[in-house]
Protein backbone atom coordinates (compact mmCIF):
# COMPACT_ATOMS: atom_id res chain seq x y z
CA UNK A 1 0.00 0.00 0.00
CA UNK A 2 2.93 2.55 0.84
CA UNK A 3 6.16 3.29 -1.08
CA UNK A 4 9.75 1.05 0.26
CA UNK A 5 12.25 3.48 1.66
CA UNK A 6 14.48 3.11 -1.42
CA UNK A 7 11.68 3.60 -3.86
CA UNK A 8 11.08 7.00 -5.64
CA UNK A 9 8.73 9.33 -3.34
CA UNK A 10 4.98 8.85 -3.69
CA UNK A 11 3.45 11.43 -6.16
CA UNK A 12 4.58 14.70 -3.96
CA UNK A 13 5.12 16.86 -7.10
CA UNK A 14 3.82 20.22 -7.52
CA UNK A 15 1.14 21.29 -6.73
CA UNK A 16 1.67 20.42 -3.02
CA UNK A 17 -1.76 21.49 -2.01
CA UNK A 18 -4.73 20.27 -3.84
CA UNK A 19 -7.79 22.69 -4.32
CA UNK A 20 -10.05 20.19 -3.76
CA UNK A 21 -12.63 22.31 -5.20
CA UNK A 22 -14.19 20.15 -7.98
CA UNK A 23 -17.55 18.85 -7.71
CA UNK A 24 -18.07 14.93 -7.61
CA UNK A 25 -20.95 13.04 -7.99
CA UNK A 26 -21.06 11.12 -4.60
CA UNK A 27 -22.41 8.56 -6.45
CA UNK A 28 -18.87 7.55 -8.24
CA UNK A 29 -17.20 6.96 -4.97
CA UNK A 30 -15.28 3.77 -4.81
CA UNK A 31 -14.75 1.52 -1.71
CA UNK A 32 -12.54 2.92 0.77
CA UNK A 33 -12.87 6.39 -0.41
CA UNK A 34 -13.24 9.39 1.17
CA UNK A 35 -16.69 11.23 1.00
CA UNK A 36 -16.28 15.01 0.91
CA UNK A 37 -19.33 17.27 1.48
CA UNK A 38 -18.79 21.09 1.87
CA UNK A 39 -20.93 22.92 3.30
CA UNK A 40 -20.98 26.73 2.71
CA UNK A 41 -22.24 28.69 5.90
CA UNK A 42 -20.97 32.47 6.24
CA UNK A 43 -20.56 33.34 9.95
CA UNK A 44 -20.47 31.65 12.90
CA UNK A 45 -20.28 28.65 12.17
CA UNK A 46 -20.55 26.87 15.93
CA UNK A 47 -24.54 26.36 15.64
CA UNK A 48 -23.55 24.36 12.41
CA UNK A 49 -21.14 22.20 14.08
CA UNK A 50 -22.76 21.66 17.31
CA UNK A 51 -26.41 21.22 16.88
CA UNK A 52 -26.17 18.96 12.89
CA UNK A 53 -22.39 18.11 12.61
CA UNK A 54 -21.30 16.62 15.82
CA UNK A 55 -25.05 15.02 16.22
CA UNK A 56 -24.47 13.76 12.16
CA UNK A 57 -21.03 11.96 13.32
CA UNK A 58 -22.39 10.26 16.16
CA UNK A 59 -25.37 8.78 14.21
CA UNK A 60 -23.00 7.62 11.34
CA UNK A 61 -20.23 5.80 13.72
CA UNK A 62 -23.19 4.30 16.31
CA UNK A 63 -24.85 3.19 13.71
CA UNK A 64 -22.01 1.25 11.75
CA UNK A 65 -22.14 3.27 8.70
CA UNK A 66 -18.85 4.99 8.95
CA UNK A 67 -15.62 3.72 9.24
CA UNK A 68 -14.23 7.50 10.15
CA UNK A 69 -15.25 11.34 10.20
CA UNK A 70 -14.03 14.51 10.76
CA UNK A 71 -14.38 18.27 9.75
CA UNK A 72 -12.26 21.20 9.12
CA UNK A 73 -12.90 24.96 8.44
CA UNK A 74 -11.86 26.40 5.05
CA UNK A 75 -12.63 29.60 2.90
CA UNK A 76 -12.23 28.77 -0.80
CA UNK A 77 -14.55 29.94 -2.88
CA UNK A 78 -16.50 30.79 0.07
CA UNK A 79 -16.47 30.23 3.84
CA UNK A 80 -17.78 26.87 4.40
CA UNK A 81 -17.46 23.53 6.76
CA UNK A 82 -15.60 20.57 4.79
CA UNK A 83 -16.90 17.01 5.61
CA UNK A 84 -15.12 14.06 5.48
CA UNK A 85 -16.78 10.54 5.53
CA UNK A 86 -15.73 7.16 4.87
CA UNK A 87 -19.15 5.19 4.10
CA UNK A 88 -18.55 1.72 5.23
CA UNK A 89 -18.90 -0.97 3.03
CA UNK A 90 -22.13 -0.86 1.20
CA UNK A 91 -23.35 2.27 3.31
CA UNK A 92 -22.62 4.79 1.02
CA UNK A 93 -26.67 5.51 0.00
CA UNK A 94 -27.65 5.80 3.92
CA UNK A 95 -24.80 7.96 4.26
CA UNK A 96 -25.75 10.66 1.77
CA UNK A 97 -29.19 9.91 3.33
CA UNK A 98 -27.99 10.93 6.74
CA UNK A 99 -25.49 13.75 5.39
CA UNK A 100 -28.42 15.78 3.14
CA UNK A 101 -31.09 15.51 6.16
CA UNK A 102 -29.41 16.62 8.21
CA UNK A 103 -27.61 19.28 6.95
CA UNK A 104 -30.81 20.65 4.95
CA UNK A 105 -32.87 20.26 8.21
CA UNK A 106 -29.84 22.76 9.68
CA UNK A 107 -30.28 25.28 6.68
CA UNK A 108 -33.48 25.24 6.78
CA UNK A 109 -33.68 25.92 10.75
CA UNK A 110 -30.51 28.34 10.77
CA UNK A 111 -30.11 29.82 7.81
CA UNK A 112 -26.57 31.94 7.88
CA UNK A 113 -27.91 35.82 6.99
CA UNK A 114 -23.92 37.31 7.19
CA UNK A 115 -23.37 38.27 3.77
CA UNK A 116 -19.52 36.33 2.87
CA UNK A 117 -19.23 39.64 0.75
CA UNK A 118 -18.49 41.70 3.70
CA UNK A 119 -15.91 38.48 4.54
CA UNK A 120 -12.91 39.14 2.35
CA UNK A 121 -12.38 41.84 -0.42
CA UNK A 122 -11.48 40.02 -3.84
CA UNK A 123 -7.53 41.12 -3.53
CA UNK A 124 -7.56 39.69 -0.10
CA UNK A 125 -9.21 36.66 -1.47
CA UNK A 126 -6.87 36.31 -4.26
CA UNK A 127 -3.88 36.67 -1.33
CA UNK A 128 -4.89 33.93 0.40
CA UNK A 129 -5.25 31.70 -2.48
CA UNK A 130 -1.41 32.82 -3.22
CA UNK A 131 -0.08 32.18 0.15
CA UNK A 132 -1.80 28.53 -0.13
CA UNK A 133 -1.79 27.52 -3.54
CA UNK A 134 0.18 29.06 -6.56
CA UNK A 135 -0.76 31.37 -9.19
CA UNK A 136 -0.73 28.49 -11.71
CA UNK A 137 -3.75 26.56 -9.78
CA UNK A 138 -4.91 30.10 -9.64
CA UNK A 139 -4.91 30.58 -13.66
CA UNK A 140 -6.02 26.90 -14.44
CA UNK A 141 -9.40 26.73 -12.38
CA UNK A 142 -10.15 31.18 -12.86
CA UNK A 143 -8.06 31.80 -16.05
CA UNK A 144 -5.42 34.91 -15.91
CA UNK A 145 -7.80 37.64 -16.27
CA UNK A 146 -10.07 36.85 -13.66
CA UNK A 147 -9.56 38.86 -10.37
CA UNK A 148 -12.89 37.91 -8.30
CA UNK A 149 -12.79 34.31 -7.39
CA UNK A 150 -16.12 32.67 -8.06
CA UNK A 151 -18.02 32.42 -4.91
CA UNK A 152 -20.49 29.08 -4.38
CA UNK A 153 -23.79 29.98 -2.96
CA UNK A 154 -24.37 30.68 1.09
CA UNK A 155 -26.08 28.14 2.86
CA UNK A 156 -25.69 25.15 0.42
CA UNK A 157 -24.67 21.54 0.12
CA UNK A 158 -21.85 20.52 -2.53
CA UNK A 159 -20.45 17.46 -3.20
CA UNK A 160 -16.48 17.78 -3.92
CA UNK A 161 -13.64 15.50 -5.19
CA UNK A 162 -10.92 14.90 -2.28
CA UNK A 163 -7.13 14.84 -3.24
CA UNK A 164 -5.01 14.18 -0.09
CA UNK A 165 -2.26 16.15 0.47
CA UNK A 166 0.70 13.64 0.13
CA UNK A 167 3.50 15.73 0.34
CA UNK A 168 2.09 17.27 3.61
CA UNK A 169 1.82 14.41 5.18
CA UNK A 170 4.79 12.20 4.14
CA UNK A 171 3.19 10.03 1.50
CA UNK A 172 0.27 7.27 1.52
CA UNK A 173 1.37 6.06 5.11
CA UNK A 174 1.56 9.08 6.73
CA UNK A 175 -2.62 10.52 4.87
CA UNK A 176 -3.73 6.98 6.21
CA UNK A 177 -2.23 8.50 10.23
CA UNK A 178 -3.42 12.07 9.36
CA UNK A 179 -7.04 10.52 8.02
CA UNK A 180 -7.15 8.98 11.60
CA UNK A 181 -6.16 11.41 13.68
CA UNK A 182 -8.20 13.95 12.42
CA UNK A 183 -11.44 11.40 13.23
CA UNK A 184 -9.98 11.78 16.59
CA UNK A 185 -9.23 15.31 16.95
CA UNK A 186 -12.76 16.14 15.29
CA UNK A 187 -14.33 14.88 18.45
CA UNK A 188 -12.05 16.72 21.36
CA UNK A 189 -13.15 19.58 19.04
CA UNK A 190 -16.96 19.29 18.95
CA UNK A 191 -16.34 18.51 22.15
CA UNK A 192 -15.04 21.65 23.53
CA UNK A 193 -17.38 23.55 20.79
CA UNK A 194 -20.07 22.24 22.83
CA UNK A 195 -18.96 23.17 26.65
CA UNK A 196 -17.22 25.82 26.23
CA UNK A 197 -17.41 29.23 25.02
CA UNK A 198 -15.18 29.25 22.26
CA UNK A 199 -16.82 32.41 20.34
CA UNK A 200 -14.88 34.77 22.48
CA UNK A 201 -11.83 34.90 21.15
CA UNK A 202 -10.17 35.27 24.57
CA UNK A 203 -11.46 31.72 25.10
CA UNK A 204 -10.98 30.20 21.85
CA UNK A 205 -7.48 31.40 22.00
CA UNK A 206 -6.80 29.61 25.87
CA UNK A 207 -8.23 26.75 24.98
CA UNK A 208 -6.51 26.41 21.68
CA UNK A 209 -3.20 27.43 23.31
CA UNK A 210 -3.32 24.72 26.14
CA UNK A 211 -4.60 21.66 23.29
CA UNK A 212 -1.31 22.84 20.91
CA UNK A 213 1.41 22.83 24.27
CA UNK A 214 -0.64 19.62 25.57
CA UNK A 215 -0.31 17.66 22.29
CA UNK A 216 3.32 18.56 21.63
CA UNK A 217 4.51 17.76 25.10
CA UNK A 218 2.41 14.49 24.65
CA UNK A 219 3.73 13.23 21.58
CA UNK A 220 7.65 14.84 22.13
CA UNK A 221 7.76 13.99 25.46
CA UNK A 222 9.81 16.81 26.80
CA UNK A 223 10.11 20.37 27.39
CA UNK A 224 12.98 20.81 25.15
CA UNK A 225 11.77 19.21 21.98
CA UNK A 226 8.44 20.78 22.79
CA UNK A 227 9.84 24.48 22.83
CA UNK A 228 12.24 23.90 19.65
CA UNK A 229 9.15 22.52 18.14
CA UNK A 230 6.97 25.89 18.97
CA UNK A 231 9.95 28.10 17.48
CA UNK A 232 10.46 26.21 14.57
CA UNK A 233 6.66 27.01 13.91
CA UNK A 234 7.10 30.70 14.56
CA UNK A 235 9.92 30.37 12.10
CA UNK A 236 8.15 29.14 9.34
CA UNK A 237 5.70 31.66 9.46
CA UNK A 238 8.08 34.97 10.44
CA UNK A 239 8.08 36.07 6.54
CA UNK A 240 4.05 36.71 7.45
CA UNK A 241 4.69 37.73 10.93
CA UNK A 242 7.42 39.24 11.75
CA UNK A 243 5.97 42.69 11.91
CA UNK A 244 3.67 41.87 14.88
CA UNK A 245 6.67 40.05 16.60
CA UNK A 246 6.87 43.19 18.71
CA UNK A 247 3.10 43.05 19.92
CA UNK A 248 3.54 39.40 20.54
CA UNK A 249 6.52 40.06 23.09
CA UNK A 250 4.49 42.96 24.50
CA UNK A 251 1.73 41.01 24.95
CA UNK A 252 3.96 38.08 26.51
CA UNK A 253 5.62 40.05 29.14
CA UNK A 254 2.62 40.92 30.40
CA UNK A 255 1.34 37.21 31.06
CA UNK A 256 4.53 35.98 31.64
CA UNK A 257 4.00 35.07 35.63
CA UNK A 258 0.53 33.68 34.83
CA UNK A 259 1.44 31.50 31.57
CA UNK A 260 4.78 30.33 33.53
CA UNK A 261 2.56 28.38 35.94
CA UNK A 262 0.39 26.92 33.26
CA UNK A 263 3.20 25.81 31.26
CA UNK A 264 4.68 24.11 34.61
CA UNK A 265 1.33 22.78 35.10
CA UNK A 266 1.50 21.06 31.41
CA UNK A 267 5.23 19.96 32.32
CA UNK A 268 4.23 18.52 35.63
CA UNK A 269 0.78 17.11 34.08
CA UNK A 270 1.70 15.74 30.82
CA UNK A 271 5.84 14.65 31.23
CA UNK A 272 5.78 13.68 34.36
CA UNK A 273 2.09 12.13 34.94
CA UNK A 274 0.68 14.60 37.93
CA UNK A 275 -2.43 14.91 36.17
CA UNK A 276 -4.43 16.21 38.53
CA UNK A 277 -2.65 19.38 37.72
CA UNK A 278 -4.30 19.24 34.01
CA UNK A 279 -7.91 20.43 32.93
CA UNK A 280 -9.83 17.11 32.02
CA UNK A 281 -9.72 18.20 28.00
CA UNK A 282 -6.15 19.20 28.68
CA UNK A 283 -5.55 15.44 29.64
CA UNK A 284 -7.40 14.31 26.23
CA UNK A 285 -5.29 16.61 24.62
CA UNK A 286 -2.06 14.95 26.12
CA UNK A 287 -3.37 11.25 25.81
CA UNK A 288 -3.58 11.74 22.70
CA UNK A 289 -0.20 12.98 22.21
CA UNK A 290 1.05 10.04 23.62
CA UNK A 291 -1.20 7.63 21.30
CA UNK A 292 0.44 8.53 18.25
CA UNK A 293 3.75 8.19 19.38
CA UNK A 294 3.69 4.49 18.81
CA UNK A 295 2.05 4.96 14.93
CA UNK A 296 4.22 7.66 14.02
CA UNK A 297 7.60 6.06 15.22
CA UNK A 298 6.73 2.76 13.19
CA UNK A 299 5.86 4.60 10.22
CA UNK A 300 9.12 6.04 10.30
CA UNK A 301 10.57 3.13 11.12
CA UNK A 302 9.58 1.25 8.26
CA UNK A 303 10.50 3.98 6.05
CA UNK A 304 7.36 5.10 4.86
CA UNK A 305 6.79 8.67 5.91
CA UNK A 306 9.54 10.87 3.43
CA UNK A 307 10.21 14.68 3.56
CA UNK A 308 12.70 16.95 1.94
CA UNK A 309 16.21 16.96 3.36
CA UNK A 310 16.63 19.76 5.66
CA UNK A 311 18.22 22.43 4.19
CA UNK A 312 17.44 26.03 2.87
CA UNK A 313 13.85 25.37 5.11
CA UNK A 314 13.20 24.37 8.83
CA UNK A 315 13.15 20.85 9.71
CA UNK A 316 11.96 17.85 7.81
CA UNK A 317 10.01 20.03 4.87
CA UNK A 318 12.72 22.16 4.37
CA UNK A 319 14.05 22.54 0.85
CA UNK A 320 15.87 19.69 -1.25
CA UNK A 321 15.76 16.15 -2.14
CA UNK A 322 12.79 13.73 -0.62
CA UNK A 323 14.33 11.57 1.77
CA UNK A 324 12.98 8.92 4.31
CA UNK A 325 12.79 10.18 7.83
CA UNK A 326 13.55 8.79 11.67
CA UNK A 327 10.97 8.53 13.74
CA UNK A 328 12.55 11.52 15.57
CA UNK A 329 12.45 13.81 12.72
CA UNK A 330 8.73 12.90 11.81
CA UNK A 331 6.91 13.53 14.91
CA UNK A 332 7.32 17.58 14.30
CA UNK A 333 6.71 17.27 11.27
CA UNK A 334 3.65 16.05 11.54
CA UNK A 335 2.69 17.26 14.99
CA UNK A 336 2.76 20.67 12.76
CA UNK A 337 -0.29 19.46 10.73
CA UNK A 338 -1.81 18.08 13.45
CA UNK A 339 -1.73 21.25 15.86
CA UNK A 340 -2.44 23.13 13.04
CA UNK A 341 -5.56 21.71 12.45
CA UNK A 342 -6.72 21.41 15.64
CA UNK A 343 -6.40 25.47 15.99
CA UNK A 344 -8.09 25.46 12.10
CA UNK A 345 -11.26 23.30 14.20
CA UNK A 346 -11.09 25.55 17.12
CA UNK A 347 -11.77 28.42 14.25
CA UNK A 348 -8.22 30.22 15.13
CA UNK A 349 -6.33 32.32 12.33
CA UNK A 350 -3.16 31.08 11.36
CA UNK A 351 -1.79 34.63 12.76
CA UNK A 352 -3.56 33.66 16.23
CA UNK A 353 -1.83 30.11 15.53
CA UNK A 354 1.59 31.96 14.97
CA UNK A 355 1.14 34.32 18.05
CA UNK A 356 0.44 31.34 20.48
CA UNK A 357 3.82 29.68 19.42
CA UNK A 358 5.35 32.26 19.74
CA UNK A 359 4.07 33.32 23.94
CA UNK A 360 4.45 29.40 24.21
CA UNK A 361 7.73 28.78 23.41
CA UNK A 362 8.96 31.92 25.27
CA UNK A 363 7.03 30.60 28.35
CA UNK A 364 8.83 27.31 28.15
CA UNK A 365 12.36 28.89 27.22
CA UNK A 366 11.78 31.30 30.43
CA UNK A 367 10.03 28.62 33.07
CA UNK A 368 12.81 25.48 32.34
CA UNK A 369 16.10 27.11 30.97
CA UNK A 370 17.82 28.50 34.27
CA UNK A 371 15.82 27.82 36.78
CA UNK A 372 17.92 24.63 37.62
CA UNK A 373 15.17 23.02 37.78
CA UNK A 374 12.90 19.59 36.61
CA UNK A 375 13.69 19.68 32.73
CA UNK A 376 16.63 22.23 31.80
CA UNK A 377 16.07 24.09 28.60
CA UNK A 378 19.96 23.59 27.40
Amino acid sequence: MTDRADAPPPRLSEPATPLNADDRDPADLRPGEWLSAHVYHAGNRIPLLVECVDPLFARLRAEGLADGCYFLRHWLEGPHIRLRIRPADGALPRVLEEVEAAVHAFLRRRPSVYDPENDLSDAQYRQRFLLEFSEEQWQERYGPDLVRMPRRPNNSLAYVAYEPELERYGGPAGVELAEWQADRSSALVLELLKAARTHIKSVRLGIAGQVMAALALGLLEDVPRTAAFLEWRVAAWEHLFRDRHAEYEAAYRRMAPSLGTRVEDLYEGVVRGRTERLAGFVRQWAEHGAELREPVDAAAARGELRFRRPGGGNGPRGEGEWRAVSPEEARPALLASFTHMACNRLGVTVGSEDYLGYVLSRAFRDRFSSSGGQQEIP
